[in-house]
């Protein structure tokens, strides 16, 4: 039995992330985070969104996945604390690099031919600050229910 279009994916992406935030200590791990977490130590998240057909394509599936970054936040709260969101939206593009490099050189198969970051968001945390960032991937591949894809 083959791997997912999904396992695929995240796994090249877990790969990358953990390469480019070596020098930080942060590894990513595959699970879908809860919003309270982020106060220890940045996390990192990656789980699956959906499987779709593409438009007028049924040959074609599309493997959307999601990737929550969590940058450590302050659990009091106060209405007056500044967060500047700098830190936050460069590690934003040093996650968009890194996928941009990831989806130059990782190979295709059968089940993913390629993928890329679709958008960056960045929600409030818990206190309403700006430490975290959602990113969704978009992956295209065969669509298994069609196409065979094991050997």
């Amino acid at each position: 039995m083959s791997d997912s279009p999904y396992e695929f994916v995240a796994a090249a992406v877990k790969t990358a992330i953990d390469a480019e935030f070596a020098p930080e200590h942060i590894v990513a791990i595959h699970d879908h985070l809860h919003d309270s977490l982020g106060q220890d130590r940045v996390v990192v998240g990656i789980s699956p969104m959906e499987d779709v057909l593409l438009s007028g394509n049924n040959l074609v599936q599309e493997t959307w996945i999601e990737v929550k970054f969590f940058g450590i936040w302050d659990a009091q709260i106060d209405p007056t604390q500044t967060v500047n969101p700098f830190k936050i939206t460069a590690y934003a593009e040093r996650f968009r690099n890194a996928m941009r490099t990831l989806s130059a050189t990782t190979p295709g198969t059968g089940q993913v031919w390629y993928f890329d970051v679709r958008r960056i968001q960045y929600p409030n945390d818990p206190t309403g600050n700006k430490t975290r960032f959602t990113a969704t991937i978009r992956a295209f591949g065969n669509n298994s229910a069609l196409v065979e894809t094991t050997g």
